[in-house]
Protein backbone atom coordinates (compact mmCIF):
# COMPACT_ATOMS: atom_id res chain seq x y z
CA UNK A 1 0.00 0.00 0.00
CA UNK A 2 2.93 2.24 0.76
CA UNK A 3 4.54 1.44 -2.40
CA UNK A 4 1.07 1.94 -4.24
CA UNK A 5 0.39 5.05 -2.43
CA UNK A 6 3.67 6.51 -3.73
CA UNK A 7 3.48 5.90 -7.52
CA UNK A 8 0.44 7.23 -7.64
CA UNK A 9 1.93 10.68 -6.24
CA UNK A 10 4.80 10.05 -8.81
CA UNK A 11 2.13 10.24 -11.83
CA UNK A 12 0.22 12.85 -9.74
CA UNK A 13 3.29 15.05 -10.87
CA UNK A 14 4.37 14.18 -13.87
CA UNK A 15 3.14 17.20 -15.84
CA UNK A 16 4.64 19.38 -13.00
CA UNK A 17 7.51 18.41 -12.75
CA UNK A 18 8.64 16.50 -15.98
CA UNK A 19 6.73 18.19 -18.77
CA UNK A 20 6.06 22.07 -17.85
CA UNK A 21 9.86 22.62 -17.37
CA UNK A 22 10.69 20.67 -20.85
CA UNK A 23 7.72 22.74 -22.59
CA UNK A 24 9.35 26.05 -20.95
CA UNK A 25 12.41 25.55 -21.90
CA UNK A 26 11.76 24.70 -25.31
CA UNK A 27 9.52 27.86 -25.79
CA UNK A 28 13.11 30.02 -24.76
CA UNK A 29 15.28 28.31 -27.08
CA UNK A 30 13.13 28.50 -29.97
CA UNK A 31 13.13 32.42 -29.12
CA UNK A 32 16.95 32.70 -29.04
CA UNK A 33 17.03 30.51 -32.13
CA UNK A 34 14.48 33.15 -33.72
CA UNK A 35 16.48 36.17 -31.99
CA UNK A 36 19.30 34.68 -33.64
CA UNK A 37 17.76 34.61 -37.01
CA UNK A 38 16.84 37.97 -36.87
CA UNK A 39 20.08 39.27 -36.50
CA UNK A 40 21.90 37.36 -38.94
CA UNK A 41 21.13 33.26 -39.94
CA UNK A 42 25.18 32.18 -40.17
CA UNK A 43 24.68 32.84 -36.05
CA UNK A 44 21.47 30.67 -35.68
CA UNK A 45 23.18 27.97 -37.75
CA UNK A 46 26.57 28.48 -35.24
CA UNK A 47 24.57 27.65 -32.53
CA UNK A 48 21.81 25.12 -33.44
CA UNK A 49 23.91 22.33 -32.58
CA UNK A 50 24.93 23.06 -28.95
CA UNK A 51 21.31 24.06 -28.44
CA UNK A 52 20.20 21.26 -29.25
CA UNK A 53 22.62 19.33 -27.55
CA UNK A 54 21.76 21.35 -24.70
CA UNK A 55 18.07 21.38 -24.75
CA UNK A 56 17.19 17.69 -26.16
CA UNK A 57 20.63 15.30 -26.48
CA UNK A 58 21.77 14.92 -22.84
CA UNK A 59 18.14 15.69 -21.17
CA UNK A 60 17.01 12.36 -23.38
CA UNK A 61 20.16 10.84 -22.86
CA UNK A 62 19.82 11.55 -18.82
CA UNK A 63 15.99 10.08 -19.35
CA UNK A 64 17.32 6.84 -21.25
CA UNK A 65 20.08 6.16 -17.90
CA UNK A 66 17.18 7.64 -15.43
CA UNK A 67 14.45 5.01 -15.99
CA UNK A 68 16.45 2.32 -15.37
CA UNK A 69 18.19 4.29 -12.08
CA UNK A 70 14.23 5.32 -11.28
CA UNK A 71 13.30 1.51 -10.59
CA UNK A 72 16.70 0.84 -8.59
CA UNK A 73 15.82 3.62 -6.44
CA UNK A 74 11.82 2.44 -5.68
CA UNK A 75 13.17 -1.11 -5.18
CA UNK A 76 16.53 0.32 -2.87
CA UNK A 77 13.52 2.22 -0.61
CA UNK A 78 11.20 -0.58 -0.52
CA UNK A 79 14.20 -2.85 1.08
CA UNK A 80 15.32 -0.18 3.69
CA UNK A 81 11.24 0.54 4.40
CA UNK A 82 10.55 -3.43 5.01
CA UNK A 83 14.47 -3.64 6.64
CA UNK A 84 13.66 -1.55 9.08
CA UNK A 85 9.54 -1.51 9.50
CA UNK A 86 9.59 -5.26 10.13
CA UNK A 87 11.79 -6.33 12.92
CA UNK A 88 9.78 -3.50 14.91
CA UNK A 89 6.98 -6.03 15.50
CA UNK A 90 9.20 -8.25 16.80
CA UNK A 91 11.19 -5.90 18.59
CA UNK A 92 10.89 -7.42 22.38
CA UNK A 93 11.69 -10.90 21.15
CA UNK A 94 14.41 -10.11 19.28
CA UNK A 95 15.86 -7.82 22.18
CA UNK A 96 15.18 -10.85 24.42
CA UNK A 97 17.14 -13.98 21.69
CA UNK A 98 20.34 -10.85 21.36
CA UNK A 99 19.45 -10.47 17.30
CA UNK A 100 18.29 -7.15 17.49
CA UNK A 101 21.69 -5.63 16.84
CA UNK A 102 21.60 -8.16 13.78
CA UNK A 103 18.60 -6.48 12.48
CA UNK A 104 20.16 -2.75 13.41
CA UNK A 105 23.03 -4.07 11.40
CA UNK A 106 20.83 -5.22 8.44
CA UNK A 107 19.19 -1.97 8.00
CA UNK A 108 22.55 -0.15 8.59
CA UNK A 109 23.39 -1.88 5.01
CA UNK A 110 19.91 -1.37 3.27
CA UNK A 111 20.43 2.23 4.26
CA UNK A 112 23.68 2.56 2.73
CA UNK A 113 22.72 1.07 -0.65
CA UNK A 114 20.07 3.08 -1.19
CA UNK A 115 22.05 6.15 0.01
CA UNK A 116 24.66 5.05 -2.29
CA UNK A 117 22.15 5.07 -5.37
CA UNK A 118 20.93 8.59 -4.35
CA UNK A 119 24.26 9.21 -5.26
CA UNK A 120 24.71 7.91 -8.10
CA UNK A 121 21.54 9.63 -9.28
CA UNK A 122 22.78 12.88 -7.95
CA UNK A 123 26.22 12.28 -10.04
CA UNK A 124 24.41 11.62 -13.22
CA UNK A 125 22.31 14.99 -12.64
CA UNK A 126 25.23 16.73 -12.08
CA UNK A 127 27.26 15.57 -14.92
CA UNK A 128 24.63 16.18 -17.33
CA UNK A 129 24.29 20.09 -16.29
CA UNK A 130 28.22 20.34 -16.75
CA UNK A 131 27.41 19.18 -20.25
CA UNK A 132 24.75 21.19 -20.45
CA UNK A 133 26.84 24.12 -20.03
CA UNK A 134 30.21 22.90 -22.09
CA UNK A 135 26.93 22.65 -25.19
CA UNK A 136 26.18 26.14 -24.43
CA UNK A 137 29.41 27.41 -24.09
CA UNK A 138 30.22 25.75 -27.88
CA UNK A 139 27.11 27.80 -29.04
CA UNK A 140 28.77 30.88 -27.47
CA UNK A 141 31.99 30.17 -29.13
CA UNK A 142 30.35 29.31 -32.77
CA UNK A 143 28.38 32.98 -32.58
CA UNK A 144 31.67 34.78 -31.82
CA UNK A 145 33.66 33.31 -34.87
CA UNK A 146 30.86 33.63 -37.29
CA UNK A 147 30.41 37.43 -35.59
CA UNK A 148 33.65 38.15 -36.66
CA UNK A 149 33.32 38.51 -39.96
CA UNK A 150 29.90 40.07 -39.70
CA UNK A 151 31.15 43.00 -37.60
CA UNK A 152 33.70 43.40 -40.35
CA UNK A 153 31.11 43.82 -42.98
CA UNK A 154 28.50 46.02 -40.27
CA UNK A 155 25.70 43.55 -40.52
CA UNK A 156 25.96 43.37 -37.17
CA UNK A 157 26.81 46.10 -34.04
CA UNK A 158 28.88 45.02 -30.87
CA UNK A 159 25.67 45.54 -28.85
CA UNK A 160 23.41 43.31 -30.61
CA UNK A 161 26.03 40.43 -30.78
CA UNK A 162 26.61 41.57 -26.69
CA UNK A 163 22.81 40.71 -26.07
CA UNK A 164 23.01 37.52 -28.76
CA UNK A 165 25.63 36.04 -26.26
CA UNK A 166 23.79 37.19 -23.09
CA UNK A 167 20.73 35.10 -24.37
CA UNK A 168 22.76 32.26 -24.84
CA UNK A 169 24.11 32.45 -21.07
CA UNK A 170 20.26 33.06 -19.57
CA UNK A 171 19.38 29.79 -21.48
CA UNK A 172 21.66 28.11 -18.72
CA UNK A 173 19.74 29.17 -15.52
CA UNK A 174 16.35 27.89 -17.81
CA UNK A 175 17.94 24.05 -19.12
CA UNK A 176 19.33 23.19 -15.41
CA UNK A 177 16.56 22.01 -14.16
CA UNK A 178 15.79 19.62 -17.01
CA UNK A 179 17.82 17.47 -15.90
CA UNK A 180 16.05 16.72 -12.92
CA UNK A 181 12.68 16.67 -14.76
CA UNK A 182 13.43 14.12 -16.88
CA UNK A 183 14.71 12.36 -14.14
CA UNK A 184 11.54 12.63 -12.58
CA UNK A 185 9.90 11.45 -15.74
CA UNK A 186 12.19 8.29 -15.41
CA UNK A 187 10.66 7.49 -12.33
CA UNK A 188 7.03 8.51 -13.55
CA UNK A 189 7.32 6.26 -16.15
CA UNK A 190 9.10 3.43 -13.76
CA UNK A 191 5.63 4.21 -11.52
CA UNK A 192 3.59 3.29 -14.03
CA UNK A 193 5.17 -0.23 -15.40
CA UNK A 194 4.71 -0.59 -11.31
CA UNK A 195 1.48 -0.59 -11.34
CA UNK A 196 0.81 -1.74 -14.62
CA UNK A 197 2.49 -5.23 -13.26
CA UNK A 198 -0.11 -5.13 -10.40
CA UNK A 199 -3.05 -5.36 -12.59
CA UNK A 200 -1.15 -8.10 -14.96
CA UNK A 201 -0.29 -10.42 -11.93
CA UNK A 202 -3.62 -10.37 -10.77
CA UNK A 203 -5.13 -13.13 -13.19
CA UNK A 204 -1.49 -15.13 -12.77
CA UNK A 205 -2.24 -15.07 -8.95
CA UNK A 206 -5.53 -16.35 -9.34
CA UNK A 207 -5.11 -19.03 -11.53
CA UNK A 208 -1.79 -19.86 -8.98
CA UNK A 209 -3.79 -20.00 -6.10
CA UNK A 210 -6.53 -22.30 -8.19
CA UNK A 211 -3.83 -24.97 -9.10
CA UNK A 212 -2.37 -24.98 -5.17
CA UNK A 213 -5.97 -26.06 -4.27
CA UNK A 214 -5.85 -28.67 -6.63
CA UNK A 215 -2.38 -30.08 -5.78
CA UNK A 216 -1.34 -28.93 -3.10
CA UNK A 217 2.72 -28.65 -2.67
CA UNK A 218 4.99 -31.17 -0.52
CA UNK A 219 7.52 -29.79 1.63
CA UNK A 220 10.73 -32.19 2.53
CA UNK A 221 13.26 -31.19 4.52
CA UNK A 222 16.45 -33.52 4.95
CA UNK A 223 19.55 -32.42 7.26
CA UNK A 224 22.69 -34.61 7.05
CA UNK A 225 25.29 -34.58 9.50
CA UNK A 226 24.46 -31.28 10.60
CA UNK A 227 27.21 -29.26 13.14
CA UNK A 228 25.91 -25.87 14.53
CA UNK A 229 26.69 -23.55 16.78
CA UNK A 230 25.73 -19.80 18.36
CA UNK A 231 28.17 -17.11 18.12
CA UNK A 232 30.51 -17.46 21.21
CA UNK A 233 28.97 -20.78 22.24
CA UNK A 234 30.85 -23.52 23.68
CA UNK A 235 28.59 -26.52 22.78
CA UNK A 236 25.41 -26.80 20.26
CA UNK A 237 24.34 -29.31 18.13
CA UNK A 238 26.69 -31.89 16.20
CA UNK A 239 25.92 -34.75 13.50
CA UNK A 240 22.02 -34.60 13.58
CA UNK A 241 20.74 -36.55 10.82
CA UNK A 242 16.70 -36.73 10.02
CA UNK A 243 13.87 -35.99 7.46
CA UNK A 244 10.84 -34.32 7.57
CA UNK A 245 7.90 -34.40 5.12
CA UNK A 246 4.37 -31.90 5.43
CA UNK A 247 2.27 -33.69 8.28
CA UNK A 248 5.22 -35.19 10.00
CA UNK A 249 5.87 -34.22 13.61
CA UNK A 250 9.16 -34.86 15.52
CA UNK A 251 9.99 -34.18 19.19
CA UNK A 252 13.18 -33.08 20.03
CA UNK A 253 13.98 -33.32 23.56
CA UNK A 254 17.43 -33.40 25.93
CA UNK A 255 18.81 -31.70 28.94
CA UNK A 256 19.11 -27.83 28.78
CA UNK A 257 22.02 -26.54 27.24
CA UNK A 258 22.58 -29.32 24.52
CA UNK A 259 21.37 -27.29 21.45
CA UNK A 260 17.79 -27.96 20.99
CA UNK A 261 17.10 -24.09 20.57
CA UNK A 262 19.89 -24.02 18.55
CA UNK A 263 18.84 -26.82 16.05
CA UNK A 264 15.50 -24.93 15.74
CA UNK A 265 16.92 -21.39 14.58
CA UNK A 266 18.71 -23.45 11.67
CA UNK A 267 15.83 -25.10 10.54
CA UNK A 268 14.08 -22.30 10.84
CA UNK A 269 16.62 -20.48 8.86
CA UNK A 270 17.64 -18.09 11.15
CA UNK A 271 21.41 -19.74 11.97
CA UNK A 272 23.37 -21.28 9.24
CA UNK A 273 25.09 -24.75 10.46
CA UNK A 274 28.73 -24.35 10.46
CA UNK A 275 29.06 -27.90 8.36
CA UNK A 276 26.40 -30.65 7.10
CA UNK A 277 24.07 -30.12 4.54
CA UNK A 278 20.22 -28.69 4.96
CA UNK A 279 18.06 -29.06 2.22
CA UNK A 280 14.30 -28.11 1.62
CA UNK A 281 12.77 -30.14 -1.51
CA UNK A 282 16.71 -30.43 -2.69
CA UNK A 283 17.40 -27.12 -2.84
CA UNK A 284 19.88 -25.76 -0.06
CA UNK A 285 19.24 -23.56 2.28
CA UNK A 286 21.32 -20.88 0.84
CA UNK A 287 19.24 -20.85 -2.10
CA UNK A 288 15.61 -20.38 -0.10
CA UNK A 289 13.91 -17.83 1.59
CA UNK A 290 13.11 -19.69 4.52
CA UNK A 291 10.17 -16.91 5.73
CA UNK A 292 7.92 -18.02 3.30
CA UNK A 293 8.53 -21.47 4.31
CA UNK A 294 9.13 -22.16 7.94
CA UNK A 295 7.32 -20.86 10.56
CA UNK A 296 8.91 -20.71 14.04
CA UNK A 297 7.47 -19.47 17.53
CA UNK A 298 10.68 -19.59 20.16
CA UNK A 299 9.96 -19.57 23.95
CA UNK A 300 10.31 -16.64 25.91
CA UNK A 301 13.40 -16.37 28.33
CA UNK A 302 13.24 -15.36 32.01
CA UNK A 303 17.16 -14.57 31.75
CA UNK A 304 17.91 -12.20 28.81
CA UNK A 305 20.30 -12.95 25.97
CA UNK A 306 23.02 -10.81 27.88
CA UNK A 307 25.33 -11.00 30.51
CA UNK A 308 24.33 -11.88 34.26
CA UNK A 309 25.65 -8.78 35.51
CA UNK A 310 23.26 -6.96 32.58
CA UNK A 311 20.36 -9.10 33.75
CA UNK A 312 20.76 -8.30 37.86
CA UNK A 313 21.26 -5.00 36.65
CA UNK A 314 17.99 -4.46 35.64
CA UNK A 315 16.56 -4.60 39.13
CA UNK A 316 19.59 -1.64 39.45
CA UNK A 317 21.41 -0.76 36.74
CA UNK A 318 24.01 1.51 39.58
CA UNK A 319 24.68 -1.96 41.12
CA UNK A 320 28.48 -2.38 41.58
CA UNK A 321 29.87 -5.78 40.75
CA UNK A 322 30.48 -6.12 44.48
CA UNK A 323 26.47 -5.96 45.72
CA UNK A 324 26.33 -8.48 42.29
CA UNK A 325 28.36 -11.07 44.08
CA UNK A 326 26.62 -9.92 47.60
CA UNK A 327 23.30 -11.07 46.23
CA UNK A 328 24.61 -14.24 44.37
CA UNK A 329 26.41 -15.66 47.15
CA UNK A 330 22.92 -14.69 49.22
CA UNK A 331 20.97 -16.89 46.63
CA UNK A 332 23.75 -20.04 46.79
CA UNK A 333 25.08 -19.04 42.85
CA UNK A 334 28.23 -17.22 43.62
CA UNK A 335 30.22 -20.46 44.07
CA UNK A 336 28.31 -21.21 40.29
CA UNK A 337 29.02 -17.60 38.98
CA UNK A 338 32.84 -17.87 39.76
CA UNK A 339 32.70 -21.39 38.31
CA UNK A 340 31.36 -20.51 34.42
CA UNK A 341 33.86 -20.66 31.58
CA UNK A 342 34.01 -16.82 31.59
CA UNK A 343 32.67 -15.85 34.61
Amino acid sequence: MHRLVSDIDQLDQVVLRALLPWGWAGLMVMVVMAGLYWLSAPLLWAAMPGLLVAWLGLPLLALWRGIGQARRSAEFAERRRVALIEPLTAITSLVLWGRWAEMAQRVKQRDAAYLAHQERQLLLASLTTGLQQVALGMSIVGVLWQAESLLAASHLTLPMLLAAVLAILALGEILAPLTSSFLALGASLAARDRLNALTEAAPKTQTALDKSQTSPLTWQLNVSQLTARQPGALVGPQGINLALKSGEILCVHGPSGCGKSTLLQVLAGELLPLSGEYCVNGHPIEQRSMNNIVGYLPQQWDVFDMSLAENLRLGDRHASDGALWSVLDDLALGSWARGLPKG
